[in-house]
């Protein structure tokens, strides 16, 4: 009998730990460049023929998108960018020599939560438990909703200042695999707590501040126990099958494609197994839900929204379903151009900032464009985090720190320049069709963001 039963555990332990995980050797990251309509036709061919390609990311500037290939369809997929005349060049060689064992993801008994590694979900979420405990009266930790699997999405409110009553969201973790994300979101409620440096007390004193650093606990518990590279929450579709898909692929929703503004509009896609696939209708996931009852209650007084993704390094701008900018475009830009350079200032990592869809993609659904497009807060951000794609989604953890110190210094000098402006009170919510046409919402440019504009011109238009 002891036999059978340490014959059965064996078996399990081996399943778990070679059928558990998705395997990654060999799969390389290549950057394709897409310069003209037909090289983008072509590449749709070669993506509907090959159904696995896994996009890690797109460039709207450099016209180029990173795609994760399998070693079974790499010879294939070479020879029909060869025969699209389609420039290409090996980004990462052997995606799973980046990935390391996710067991070691977790804090061992006694040590106290640090940014030297990522932790897994609980152990955020006691982290963040003990948060109101250590600082009552300032933090409050709630629950914002449940994930589709009935994991707790927690929500954090600090307040130090009486006074304060303005609000600013910060949310991460929408996309699974961007471990960066909830690790910067959950350095910058640490120093907003435990800093002694003035102008970091400064901006957590200046505002209430509400943090969610997990708002897709299903998806990230996926990447550590499944599948590193999975991308979008676990709700299975009825009647779909992904049997096969891995990575940004395969089953649930993509949640920044989820949003209620402009949804399903551009960039977003209908098939389920799709790694932008913007679900059966808007919201219909629970998890952009908890994030919608966050914003909902403190709207009234919402003035700055940011949410953390990786990778690219860029401060994104509403909205990513149009090109067109926003009404007041140049004072959201002049203020992020001040803390792209804050940021470089540092330790020399240079942000783009710019419009979604211009520079990034065109998405719709997002988080971002929802907030700025229903309830017009004068500030709204994307950040989308370190690498330019050396590491991608698998930034080493050795490089948690400096991303987040350099993320903190921008998002003082943001605080700062928003606080500059000629008011917080939040402005009507624009309608998406901005431009020449928008007559919605007004605005005074400031001396500041006039410089900026100036700045903005010179860089782009008149430098060779």
């Amino acid at each position: 009998m002891l036999k059978s039963m340490i014959i059965v555990f064996c078996l399990c332990a081996l399943f778990s730990t070679t059928l558990g995980y998705v395997n990654y050797d060999d799969y390389n990251v290549y950057r394709i460049y897409l310069d003209n309509e037909k090289k983008i036709d072509a590449y749709s061919e070669i993506e509907d023929l090959l159904k696995n390609l896994n996009v890690f990311g797109e460039n709207g500037l450099q016209k180029s998108v990173d795609v994760m290939v399998g070693p079974t369809d790499q010879k294939q997929f070479l020879n029909l960018l060869e025969a699209n005349k389609i420039d290409h060049q090996i980004f990462i060689e052997n995606v799973g020599n980046l990935i390391e064992d996710p067991v070691r993801y977790s804090t061992r008994s006694g040590e106290s939560f640090n940014w030297t590694t990522y932790h897994n979900y609980d152990v955020i979420n006691s982290w963040l438990d003990s948060l109101a405990v250590a600082y009552p009266g300032v933090v409050t930790v709630f629950t914002a909703g449940y994930s589709h699997l009935g994991a707790e999405i927690k929500a954090v409110r600090v307040a130090f200042n009486s006074s304060a009553t303005k609000v600013a969201v910060i949310e991460g973790g929408v996309h699974a695999r961007e471990w960066i994300g909830p690790a910067t979101v959950t350095y910058i409620l640490n120093e907003f707590l435990t800093s002694n440096d003035s102008s970091i007390r400064a901006t957590a004193e200046s505002l209430i501040w509400y943090f969610l650093p997990m708002c897709n606990p299903d998806g990230y518990n996926r990447t550590f126990t499944v599948d590193r590279m999975h991308r979008k929450n676990v709700q299975v579709v009825e009647g779909s099958n992904c049997t096969g898909y891995s990575g940004g692929n395969g089953i649930g929703t993509d949640l920044n494609r989820n949003f209620g503004f402009n949804w399903m509009s551009g960039g977003s896609s209908s098939n389920p197994c799709s790694v932008t696939y913007a679900g059966p209708a808007a919201f219909s996931s629970p998890e952009s839900r908890a994030l919608r009852n966050v914003v909902d209650q403190v709207a009234d007084d919402l003035v700055l929204f940011l949410s953390f993704h990786s990778y690219s390094q860029l401060i994104l701008l509403p909205y990513g379903h149009t090109a067109s900018p926003l009404d007041n475009y140049y004072e959201q830009y002049s203020v992020a151009r001040m803390a792209a350079d804050a940021l470089e200032a540092y330790n020399g990592t240079r942000y783009t900032v710019g419009n979604t869809a211009e520079i990034l993609y065109i998405a719709s659904g997002s988080s971002t464009d929802w907030v700025k497009g229903t309830y017009g807060p004068r500030i709204v951000y994307c950040f989308e985090l370190r690498d330019s794609g050396q590491y991608g989604f698998l930034l080493p953890a050795d490089q948690i720190i400096d991303t987040s110190e350099e993320t903190i210094l921008s998002l003082v000098t943001l605080v700062e320049q928003m606080f500059r402006l000629d008011t917080l009170a939040p402005a009507n919510p624009s309608n998406g069709t901005t431009g020449s046409d928008a007559t919605k919402n007004s605005y005074t440019i400031s001396l500041t963001t006039a410089c900026s504009l100036l700045i903005y011109l010179v860089r782009n238009y008149l430098v060779s």
